[in-house]
């Protein structure tokens, strides 16, 4: 539970600093223990309306459907494919332990955002070479996403991403985007110290 909440918090702070304003319309790729968590933080920090569900199993994707509803009735919730539900999609979150790519970049449109958050070692990937290509790319922490974050060490080889461009979530404010149209990719591959705050406020909170 704390590293589903440390990882939905740093993918909500992320949106915040990096998505449009506007964005609205939600692609979540996976239903799995940190689907929750990350769900809720969009709907913190965005006016999320609609929401696209992608899963290998229907029925676990309709389940959670079911419950997401339930905590959000104002929002309209379904299952769809993975193409359809990038299509339009103001922000995609890629939740899963895919070793390949979750859906095709360049079917990604001008101002997403996306947070990548499952993948976490350097033989893994959810996100593309053609999505990273272009993209503006911030991570959790630098040394560990150059070492454990398949899409970036994939990307750097491949000579579409420049490893000095890429940010740490940290060094940016809100109001982080540049331009309207810029695709932006927020990639996590997890750090202890986020742990250990969430922890120090959830103690202080108790108490």
């Amino acid at each position: 539970m704390l590293t589903a909440l440390r990882t939905g918090a740093a993918s909500g702070l992320a949106t915040r600093r990096l998505a449009r304003d506007g964005a609205a319309t939600l692609a979540v790729f996976g239903v799995g223990g940190q689907a929750t968590a990350q769900l809720e933080a969009m709907f913190a920090v965005r006016p999320i309306r609609d929401v696209r569900v992608v899963s290998r199993h229907a029925e676990h994707a309709d389940a959670f459907i079911v419950e997401m509803q339930r905590r959000h009735p104002a929002a309209h919730f379904e299952r769809r494919d993975a193409d359809a539900a990038i299509a339009g999609a103001s922000i995609i979150v890629t939740a899963t332990s895919s070793s390949t790519p979750v859906f095709d970049g360049t079917r990604v449109g001008p101002g997403t955002h996306i947070n990548a958050i499952g993948s976490y070692r350097a033989d893994m990937r959810e996100l593309d070479a053609a999505l990273m290509r272009g993209a503006r790319i911030v991570v959790d922490q630098r040394t560990a996403a150059l070492a454990e974050a398949g899409e970036v060490i994939d990307a750097i080889a491949q000579g579409v991403v420049d490893a000095d461009d890429i940010a740490e979530l940290g060094a940016i404010g809100d109001g982080a985007r540049v331009r309207d149209d810029e695709i932006t990719v927020f990639k996590m591959v997890g750090h202890a110290a986020l742990d250990l705050f969430m922890a120090v406020e959830l103690l202080r909170r108790a108490a």
